[in-house]
């Protein structure tokens, strides 16, 4: 099984406010997980929500009762919002702060994944082609639904930072759950919009199916792709060698 994770503060940010997990060993009753969390909120406020949300998330995995990998998703994203909410509602310095989240974990029966916000899973199917997972919570996302906007548009949208939903800004949140059945990715690619609002699709598909790289080396040309084209954002991304894990 292989992994490889970066989480880059990007060439204009003074902050990094992104924050990842990645574990390829079992974390409670899952048989591994990966998190990534892109924070917003002024002063220090995207960060402390971001490392709040991952910090919370693998803890709440650790404690959790084994069971349905989706439930305890569904369970683990209603918990984390509940504990940003209440930091950010007592605190003045923290309010309004809040974070995406995207995580998954690759069990027998597929690939379980939960999102908040924009940031997103990818995977490379066996037939090697790449595929979004996740919809984002956000109006470009709206707009691309409803045919307004081209993918090449909204990536330079001037309301393209604007997300609908995140972890921590409102007392509720609903999380979307997806999975992906066992079997049909051969590498899965976590990510916070620092990669993919910078880097084309076509591109980070091209860098992701590269094996003649480690997949420490793709990792490292996508957050270099994404700096050399502009880098405005803070960049996390997490790879995974579905097929070594299998074997």
């Amino acid at each position: 099984m292989e992994a490889a994770a970066r989480c880059n503060i990007g060439a204009c940010r003074m902050v990094n406010q992104d924050r990842v997990f990645s574990s390829q060993e079992a974390v409670g009753s899952l048989p591994n997980l990966y998190i990534v969390a892109d924070g917003m909120g002024g002063h220090a406020a995207g960060e402390r929500a971001s490392t709040e949300t991952v910090d919370f998330c693998v803890q709440f995995i650790k404690d959790a009762w084994p069971g349905d990998t989706g439930e305890i998703f569904c369970e683990m994203a209603e918990a984390v919002n509940r504990h940003v909410y209440s930091l950010a509602s007592s605190n003045a310095e923290l309010s309004g702060m809040g974070t995406t989240l995207v995580a998954a974990s690759v069990c027998e029966d597929g690939i379980y994944c939960i999102n908040v916000g924009d940031s997103r899973m990818y995977v490379i199917t066996q037939d090697d082609r790449l595929e979004r997972v996740t919809m984002d919570h956000s109006i470009v996302e709206m707009m691309m639904r409803r045919g307004e906007l081209t993918e090449e548009e909204a990536r330079v949208h001037p309301n393209r930072n604007y997300i609908t939903r995140a972890i921590g800004t409102e007392a509720t949140v609903r999380a979307d759950l997806y999975k992906v059945p066992a079997g049909y990715a051969r590498m899965m690619m976590l990510c916070s919009d620092g990669l993919s609002g910078q880097v084309e699709t076509e591109r980070i598909s091209e860098i992701c199916k590269m094996r003649s790289l480690t997949l420490s080396d793709r990792v490292d040309m996508l957050v270099g792709e994404a700096n050399r084209n502009g880098g405005t954002d803070n960049i996390s991304v997490i790879l995974v060698d579905l097929e070594r894990m299998e074997a």
